[in-house]
């Protein structure tokens, strides 16, 4: 039953991933429209490629998972609960100025509505609960280990060009 559980956990979150490029393309056209401008990101083809090789990951640990569901496992399920709730209040947050890359307006302050209120960049915490959580519900040690490692330090990497282009140049 844990096995099953958990495709269905890796096929919904597959999906979703899916579904966010559509809506994030539709959704930078709208933000070139209205006057953003790209933020060039070096990076992001590694955080792309980071993110379809963890699936890849984790879809081969499913096949090989035997285990069942201990402790362990609600806590990480609980920590890819808690990642999705921080990812949708994020992009509901965001509306159209969501989007994979980073698209900023000068003339307009950065959001500070919803979590943004409270901090800067709850969807990349969301993202690092899910990318640790996954495969440690797969007992996939190294894996964890390694696309945590990554993760973060593609998001540290993120998250200094938006604070750079979003707080900084409005001296905020």
């Amino acid at each position: 039953m844990a096995k099953d559980i958990i495709l269905i956990v890796l096929i919904f979150f597959a999906l979703q991933r899916v579904s966010e490029l559509i809506l994030s393309k539709k959704h930078e056209k709208k933000l070139v429209d209205k006057g953003a401008e790209l933020v060039v990101e070096k990076y992001l083809t590694l955080m792309k490629l980071m993110h379809v090789t963890w699936f890849v990951v984790c879809f081969w640990g499913w096949r090989n998972y035997s285990g069942e569901f201990d402790l362990w496992s609600y806590v990480f399920l609980a920590m890819l609960g808690i990642g999705q709730a921080l990812r949708f209040s994020s992009m509901l947050t965001l509306g159209e100025r969501w989007a994979i890359p980073i698209y900023i307006f000068k003339d307009q302050e950065p959001i500070r509505s919803g979590l943004y209120k409270y901090f800067r960049h709850p969807n990349y915490f969301g993202v690092i609960l899910e990318v640790a959580a996954m495969p440690a519900l797969l007992e996939l040690w190294p894996a964890t280990i390694i696309f945590s490692g990554l993760n973060f330090w593609i998001l540290v990497l993120r998250m200094s060009k938006e604070n750079e282009n979003l707080y900084d140049k409005v001296n905020l």
